[in-house]
């Protein structure tokens, strides 16, 4: 009897380790639920479980003849794109180049299959809607309720001051947009001719209140959303201290239209400012919208992107072109080229519009997956003279 002690004390340290593993497993796998706003393993609806075996059954056709025919397996297109972007190197940077010219070089088609594929993907595993989460709504962000912040894990309660700035529900459609264009702000686009082409798109996106005034023939004058970033009201205009500085950003803001959407809570610290930027601004031109950053839709945006490498947090360009894949059918990208030179050896400033450079992002790694993408038939990826051809 003595001599079996050793071993069944052993045999139930094994089972409690087992079942600790176990506990511990399900434990991690609720927590990233919860983040995420999804439901965990012990829970997969029958119909979402439906439609991804159905995919899974589907073969696609490939955007370029160096490319298998048919995909067998789409849970694999996105380890699949992984090696794909693993294939474009960093340096030198005539080999990025020769790389790039090679992928855009290929006659391009979109993939309707692969669009709606990385559409249920991402809406799946953050189980959330683009179109619904986007923005903060008050019925997806009651009053009272706790507004998370995107840097930090603080929150911000929902005062009626801030309920009251809500509208009650989305105000994009749930149905997709036939054709979208995504208009980054970079100095490629500086002779681009592009213009023409990005207003003949449904529905416009574009960042931190671009000009269009006198850029038109390259960059078009239509927008139906624009970004504005907190460091636009606090660092350009001031904080909106003084009256003069007042005056400044409501003349920006005159030559707009369409959405703002406002990042105001991605620090807690920021929040007072950009309400109070609104506040100001509200009025100044009634052809503008004032939305706010739906955080939670961000925030798992950047945990879905994480898992394929994109290590730091998302640029709000990159977000938008995510966004720009559920909102739309066809998704057509401009203005996105963070290399100090053009494919054809022109100098490319960092905006079309002024010098200002932006470092706080993985900008060769968004170009590489919207590159990738561009591949495999997502979206369109347009970097040289839109007339041309």
């Amino acid at each position: 009897m003595v001599t079996n002690f050793p071993k069944k004390f052993l045999s139930l340290v094994g089972v409690s380790i087992i079942l600790y593993g176990i506990w511990w497993y399900v434990y991690l796998d609720s927590s990233t639920a919860f983040v995420l706003n999804r439901p965990s393993i012990l829970h997969v609806p029958v119909s979402v479980a439906t439609t991804l075996q159905s995919m899974l059954n589907t073969t696609t056709k490939r955007t370029t003849a160096s490319i298998p025919a048919t995909t067998p397996n789409s849970f694999d297109v996105f380890h699949e794109m992984q090696d794909f972007i693993a294939s474009i190197p960093r340096r030198p940077e005539a080999k990025v180049f020769a790389n790039i010219s090679n992928i855009l070089s290929h006659q391009w088609k979109h993939n309707e299959a692969r669009s709606k594929y990385f559409k249920l993907k991402f809406e799946t595993e953050t189980n959330m809607s683009t179109s619904q989460h986007i923005m903060l709504t008050q019925e997806n962000t009651p009053l009272d309720s706790l507004i998370e912040t995107v840097i930090s894990s603080s929150t911000v309660k929902t005062t009626k001051a801030i309920f009251d700035m809500l509208p009650k529900t989305s105000l994009l459609s749930s149905t997709p947009y036939e054709t979208c264009s995504v208009v980054g702000s970079g100095g490629i686009l500086a002779g681009s001719k592009c213009g023409q082409l990005i207003d003949s798109m449904d529905f416009v996106f574009r960042f931190n209140l671009a000009p269009t005034n006198g850029y038109e023939q390259d960059v078009g004058n239509r927008t139906n959303l624009t970004t504005m970033n907190p460091s636009i009201h606090r660092g350009e205009f001031g904080n909106l201290k003084t009256s003069e500085q007042v005056t400044n950003f409501t003349r920006i803001l005159s030559g707009q239209k369409g959405f703002v959407w406002t990042p105001a809570f991605g620090f807690k610290g920021y929040y007072k400012d950009s309400l109070k930027a609104i506040q100001k601004a509200n009025g100044s031109n009634p052809n503008l919208t004032f939305i706010l950053e739906g955080t939670k839709h961000f925030k798992a945006s950047q945990i879905f992107w994480k898992q394929y490498g994109m290590k730091k947090m998302p640029s709000t360009g990159f977000y938008i072109v995510n966004c720009a894949l559920s909102l739309c059918k066809n998704v057509h990208i401009f203005g996105f080229w963070p290399l100090k030179k053009t494919l054809d050896g022109r100098i490319a400033p960092y905006h079309y519009y002024n010098e200002v450079v932006g470092k706080a992002h993985d900008f060769s790694t968004e170009l590489k997956w919207i590159l990738t993408m561009h591949h495999y038939g997502l979206l369109k990826l347009h970097v040289g003279n839109c007339t041309d051809g």
